[in-house]
């Protein structure tokens, strides 16, 4: 059974201030944008998620909602997760690993530097610096079990993210 993983970097956020702490920034006018440009073209390609898991970090939480909408997959199923704001490769790995067999395609919404370095750990072949804002990053692997994703070869199918103008 072939199995997706797409990592989304959350789209662009309001910049910071003085008052508002990281954790609640908001989307930029154009990350909200991006994300629901994001979801046409996972749709268009017929991405469908069984699972959308993001950070609980505001503009993650707007980034999922947006894309959720344009996919057709009901925004009140999307799994916040308050460990995967400012974490590791290693807590995303963690979560996939514990993802239900069922689950055939999900997407994991989360922030640089962790998102990144777990992308560059997908495969050899593949390396990016950061991940872009609305970037995607799409892996698919043949297995029955998440749990087996560590030690399973993938292939990286998709790189995307909005191109400056």
């Amino acid at each position: 059974m072939t199995k997706k993983i797409l990592l989304i970097r959350h789209a662009k956020a309001q910049p910071a201030t003085p008052y508002t702490s990281d954790f609640d920034r908001p989307l930029h006018p154009q990350g909200e944008r991006d994300a629901q440009q994001l979801g046409i073209l996972l749709k268009k390609h017929h991405l469908l998620p069984d699972a959308i898991i993001a950070s609980a970090a505001l503009r993650t939480q707007q980034t999922a909602t947006l894309i959720a909408q344009a996919v057709g997959f009901a925004p009140e199923y999307i799994q916040l997760q308050a460990t995967i704001y400012n974490s590791s490769a290693d807590v995303l790995q963690h979560i996939i690993r514990t993802l239900p067999p069922e689950i055939k395609t999900v997407y994991i919404i989360a922030h640089n530097p962790g998102i990144t370095n777990f992308s560059n750990s997908l495969s050899p072949h593949f390396r990016i610096d950061q991940m872009p804002t609305a970037c995607v990053v799409g892996a698919r692997w043949n297995g029955m079990d998440w749990r087996d994703f560590d030690a399973t070869e993938k292939e990286l199918f998709l790189f995307e993210y909005p191109k400056p103008l």
